[in-house]
């Protein structure tokens, strides 16, 4: 989007529709399926295991695999941290981009934690390369769940400290609040998804579908009215200490058995 500017205020958004090459889809043409999983991962370096994932779920789906419930389990912590990265690194640059430079630097390091346990369970920090078609490539240790879930309380802490920043200083509303508003029609009708639909009230979230374990698993989509750019922060706040309980849950029903199965053509 070309903008237009008066000091602050857009007045004009000029789009420049194309599209933009990226080699991706010649590449699924020149590799076996299971191959690809490492290249899906790599379509964005912010939300990397979830392409993994769901590439692997598609394959999954078209050859009738069953993929053990642990696989699911383990998929489902790694999804939400993911996701933890995800809304802490965007938080972060919201917060760089309002110029609240404090701000920016604690959710960055908030977001380092969650980069340590997913190099330390999976041995990558953005692009994981657990997921495989069938189950994942890694375990994790009872011991580690443990360890996981310990330190699940102190973090959840520190999160809360960060979203009363969000949420209720004033410097952040002044310059979040009414501003970019989207209509819950609007957003609907645009087909808007994740937290952009749900910070203008339209409760929709892919999770609900019942994938990996969230069928076995308790929460609601966070939601918020307003359609403005505070109301799509908060719904970014409130999913944060959604993902944890989710963490939580998912090492709490935690089933044993086997991370796998052999697919014809695995490596």
């Amino acid at each position: 989007l070309d903008l237009v500017l008066e000091d602050e205020r857009v007045v004009e958004a000029i789009p420049s529709i194309g599209y933009i090459h990226r080699g991706l889809e010649l590449l699924v043409a020149k590799r076996e399926y299971p191959e690809y999983v490492y290249i899906a991962e790599r379509t964005c370096g912010i939300c990397s295991f979830i392409h993994g994932m769901t590439y692997c779920q598609g394959i999954e789906q078209i050859m009738d695999v069953d993929v053990p419930p642990r696989a699911l389990y383990l998929r489902t912590i790694w999804s939400e941290y993911s996701r933890l990265h995800s809304h802490l690194l965007w938080l972060g640059l919201f917060a760089d981009a309002m110029g609240f430079e404090n701000l920016f630097m604690n959710a960055w390091r908030l977001r380092e934690q969650v980069l340590d346990v997913l190099e330390e369970t999976t041995g990558g920090r953005v692009i994981q390369g657990s997921c495989k078609i069938g189950g994942v490539r890694r375990d994790i240790p009872q011991e580690n769940l443990a360890e996981m879930a310990a330190d699940l309380a102190p973090f959840e802490h520190e999160l809360g400290e960060l979203g009363t920043v969000f949420l209720k200083d004033d410097s952040v509303k002044s310059r979040l609040v009414r501003v970019g508003h989207l209509s819950r029609d609007d957003a609907y009708t645009l087909g808007a998804m994740g937290p952009v639909a749900r910070g203008s009230g339209v409760a929709i979230d892919i999770r609900k579908t019942g994938y990996a374990a969230y069928r076995d698993l308790r929460f609601e989509p966070a939601t918020e009215t307003a359609g403005d750019c505070y109301a799509r922060c908060a719904v970014r706040v409130k999913e944060l200490f959604s993902s944890v309980d989710i963490i939580r849950q998912a090492i709490d029903r935690m089933p044993e058995g086997e991370i796998e199965v052999k697919v014809k053509g695995n490596p």
